[in-house]
């Protein structure tokens, strides 16, 4: 059936990678993965998200660190 497979394309992602909501346009850290579950935590440390590996690529951007900036 056409449109069956995966339509998102899971993001490489590692603990301490920065991403920001696409929402709410807030960024956060990432805290910790286990299995497809990641677990992200804002800046100030005010609130936490949970959340399945293949929503990041829907709901959040990929923060550019100043590696990447001056690279």
């Amino acid at each position: 059936m056409p449109g069956s497979g995966r339509a998102i394309k899971i993001m490489e992602t590692r603990v301490s990678d920065r991403f920001r909501s696409k929402i709410t346009g807030n960024v956060y850290e990432v805290k910790r993965i286990v299995d497809e579950m990641i677990v992200l935590e804002n800046l100030n440390g005010a609130s936490r998200v949970l959340t399945d590996l293949n929503n990041m690529a829907l709901f959040y951007e990929r923060e550019s660190t100043d590696d990447e900036d001056q690279g």
